[in-house]
């Protein structure tokens, strides 16, 4: 802990108020050590509620490094500001006034050598004191010491650090501030002390990383994701949580690979697991009387169905959650960190569907749970014959197409998937990524892409006379050939007649 700030801890307070401040402290990066510095010079903290809400506002703060006084601020302001500022005209500038001006604007102190903006007050009332809850620090995704030659105690970098991305102010992040304190070039000069993850599932990042440049550009990416949540996605942490768990991840890499592949999974909330048995009836064609009349033990049913289809009870017992038959695309991991599973190991040493088809995807699993031994055993192997050579895509089409077809039997599901090449296939996720960069190249506003109909969009730039979409496959399908039809449609077109 920072001698200058230890006092801190030892304001009157509760217990638990202090030791909350005693714990911040312990990690109190470089960067937030110099706003800190600014915002008890405005107004020292009286009790540990104060600081409290002094140490949740930090981040309301700015820093620029090397501006010891008014013209240096002024320069460094100037610079930020008027980007095509010939170097010939600074001389003919009253630097210190445009510092001046600036600090009124933004009001602040001279710590050491650098100019740190304090936080708004109006920040300094997040925590509310002994009626409200003490808040969790967890806007955070790395905490790392480190230190160097010029710093041989270490320093302490607090990610993600959006600075490093963005300066448009001109001001300095936590890398920066980092840097300097060590007195380094790069972070790669220094020896890592420790290293703090917020998500217990990463593991020991320290051992994972050779290069502290690299666990900091992670680090500033899951940070990033944190915050982004999906773009504001539906129970989106809970389903990142519910993924980590179920892939036993332990390394941040794959965290981070697990982030970008949440499509690749099926979650039901416990909340809803009354509502997911009633839709699964539905679509078996159940009455919706008998399904409302409440005879049926919902919930129960519900639990067996999912765990009878390969899905896990997660260890807080709020959700399930499975791995679907879309493609996991590893973009952090290293080579040597990828599983060994049939979509990472090279098509010719490998058998690139499961030994067992029959459970790749819950409507499989239903179909095989009421089929004889014997049908199931012939259906698994037309199966895996029809597919062996089309792999996990493969698998993804089969299950767009039973949807789409309504399957009822395994004899129908073998027989789909011996005629897959009926069906035309667009992966949804991969258009849609496509279409969002030729939007924006294009000059359309971001804001406009929720509102645009992809889904039309693709059947009109692929000759689909109509288009399904399977969220659950994640893929748009369309017949190209009516060549195929399963019996019960056959049937049902003879029973028809002939149209005029």
């Amino acid at each position: 802990m920072r001698e200058e700030f230890r006092y801190m801890a030892e304001l009157p307070g509760t217990p638990p108020e202090q030791a909350w401040v005693r714990e911040y402290l312990e990690t109190l990066s470089e960067w937030e050590g110099v706003v800190l510095a600014a915002s008890v010079s405005r107004r020292l903290p009286a009790s540990a509620e104060d600081a409290v809400n002094h140490l949740l506002s930090l981040c309301g703060g700015s820093v620029y490094l090397s501006a010891d006084n008014y013209k240096g601020l002024g320069e460094r302001w100037l610079r930020a500001a008027e980007k095509h500022l010939p170097d010939d005209v600074l001389e003919y500038i009253d630097l210190s006034a445009m510092g001046m001006r600036f600090a009124g604007d933004h009001p602040g102190y001279f710590v050491e050598n650098h100019y740190a903006v304090c936080p708004p007050e109006d920040a300094m009332t997040a925590y509310q004191g002994r009626d409200s809850p003490l808040p969790e620090d967890n806007g955070w995704s790395l905490k790392l010491k480190l230190a160097s030659a010029a710093a041989p105690e270490g320093v302490w970098l607090r990610l993600p650090d959006y600075q490093s991305i963005d300066q448009e102010d001109g001001s300095d992040g936590e890398i920066a501030a980092a840097k300097d304190a060590l007195g380094v070039q790069s972070l790669d000069e220094c020896t890592l002390l420790e290293a703090r993850c917020v998500l217990p599932e990463a593991g020991a990042v320290q051992n994972q990383y050779d290069s502290i440049e690299d666990l900091v550009r992670d680090g500033n990416n899951l940070g990033f994701i944190l915050d982004e949540r999906g773009q504001g996605a539906a129970h989106w942490l809970e389903r990142f949580a519910a993924a980590l768990e179920y892939e036993s991840c332990h390394t941040l890499r794959f965290a981070l690979d697990i982030s970008q592949n949440l499509d690749c999974y099926e979650w039901v909330s416990c909340e809803d697991l009354k509502e997911f048995a009633a839709n699964h009836l539905r679509s078996c064609g159940v009455s919706e009387e008998l399904i409302t009349s409440g005879a049926i033990c919902m919930k129960s049913y519900a639990e067996d169905l999912l765990e009878t289809s390969g899905y896990m009870l997660t260890g807080d017992e709020s959700a399930y959650v499975t791995r679907n038959t879309r493609t996991f695309s590893y973009n952090y991991s290293m080579e040597a960190e990828i599983p060994a599973t049939p979509e990472s190991v090279p098509a010719q040493k490998r058998s690139a569907l499961p030994e067992n088809i029959l459970s790749a995807f819950p409507q499989l699993c239903e179909l095989a749970d009421v089929a004889s031994p014997e049908e199931a055993a012939s259906a698994n192997a037309a199966i895996r014959e029809a597919l062996a050579s089309q792999g996990p895509d493969g698998l993804r089409q089969l299950q767009a197409v039973m949807e789409y077809e309504e399957c009822d039997s395994l004899e129908d599901a073998a027989a789909i998937a011996t005629h897959l090449n009926c069906y035309s296939f667009v992966d949804i996720h991969d258009f849609c990524e496509v279409t969002k960069a030729e939007l924006l190249s294009k000059g359309v506003d971001e804001r406009a892409l929720c509102c645009f109909d992809y889904e039309t969009y693709a059947a009109l730039t692929h000759d689909f006379g109509f288009i399904h979409t399977s969220d659950a496959a994640g893929v748009y399908l369309c017949r190209t050939d009516n060549s195929f039809q399963l019996p019960k449609w056959q049937e049902q077109d003879e029973m028809q007649g002939p149209t005029m």
